[in-house]
């Protein structure tokens, strides 16, 4: 749920300011940098591709970061694994 700030100037948008700014202090405390930057990612698509469903991101996001590079043999056992676990 995304809501406009309140007017610039007035109590209420330095507290909405500042707990803007806490969460996204939040948002990165312990996370490794390439966790960021997948997270970066999604969030990309997520505003960006608005007819995309969450799984439909979340294969693409897969497809991009675990994928990319690896030789097919690699790919395809990694993709068995993965169905092998939701399966159970």
């Amino acid at each position: 749920m995304t809501t406009d700030p309140p007017p610039s100037g007035t109590p209420e948008y330095r507290w909405w300011a500042a707990g803007a700014k806490a969460e996204a202090e939040i948002r990165t405390v312990g996370r490794s940098r390439a966790g960021l930057e997948v997270r970066g990612f999604v969030d990309g698509c997520a505003q960006h591709e608005h007819g995309m469903s969450e799984a439909e991101i979340a294969a693409f996001a897969f497809r991009v970061y675990a994928l990319a590079g690896r030789p097919r043999r690699e790919q395809l056992r990694l993709l068995w694994r993965l169905y092998r676990t939701a399966v159970r």
